[in-house]
């Protein structure tokens, strides 16, 4: 004998609260299985993709075949929610980075050779605001963020060392070849390769130049003030 209207509609609403409870207890299990710092809207969107993709499913079908088509969907949120991560925290390192270029500046032109750092500023298209506003132009371009502070000194040294190269030579300076005997000299006296704050090579030139005066290895500066005044 065929049910009564009353009673079919009395099931299929029992049928449909199972599966709303079903639904709603996956669609929690994936949001709680994101890290706690995740935004609201990627826990919004997560409950909806497994909304969408549960809709094939019902509440009595194999849940370990269930948990597997909601993992992947978790993990992939997981990917973009570290994606945008480090992408905040590249940009965020890179802008600290740009609004100190004054200080970074600063701290290699004063462990720089005096008499041409002074000569050098003295010029108006080499003032500190003028070189301040190149550095950062240059910085700009070339860092992703990603740098450590020893990376970030050393792209810094090398951009001040090129435009002291740029300087005419006032009477008495040393001669780029001698420049060159020099530091090779040194490099070469302490019985190993390498050596120096660069370790073999740096950042290209401004403008991808090459060829700049290469000065006496122990006027090279640490590191360690550049990274106080990045920090």
């Amino acid at each position: 004998m065929p049910r009564s209207p009353r009673l079919r509609e009395s099931a299929n609403s029992q049928s449909n609260e199972a599966r709303r409870v079903w639904l709603k207890t996956w669609k929690r299990w994936a949001a709680n299985e994101l890290p706690g710092n995740a935004p609201r809207a990627l826990r919004v969107q997560l409950r909806a993709a497994v909304e969408r993709a549960l809709s094939r499913f019902h509440p009595d079908d194999d849940d370990v075949e269930v948990r597997d088509v909601v993992t992947d969907l978790v993990e992939e949120a997981r990917r973009r929610f570290h994606t945008q991560t480090d992408h905040t925290r590249e940009a965020e390192s890179k802008r600290e980075v740009l609004a100190g270029a004054g200080q970074l500046l600063d701290a290699v032109l004063d462990q720089s050779p005096k008499e041409e750092v002074t000569a050098m500023l003295k010029r108006p298209a080499y003032s500190r605001p003028v070189l301040t506003g190149r550095l950062r132009r240059f910085l700009t371009r070339h860092l992703t963020g990603t740098e450590s502070p020893e990376e970030i000194a050393q792209l810094v040294v090398a951009w001040v060392e090129r435009r002291l190269d740029e300087q005419p030579d006032p009477p008495g300076r040393m001669s780029a070849a001698s420049h060159i005997a020099i530091s090779v000299a040194v490099a070469g006296g302490g019985g190993g390769g390498g050596g120096g704050l660069w370790g073999g090579g740096g950042p290209a030139s401004e403008g991808m130049g090459t060829g700049t005066t290469e000065r006496p290895a122990a006027w090279r500066t640490s590191v360690a003030p550049i990274r106080r005044a990045s920090a």
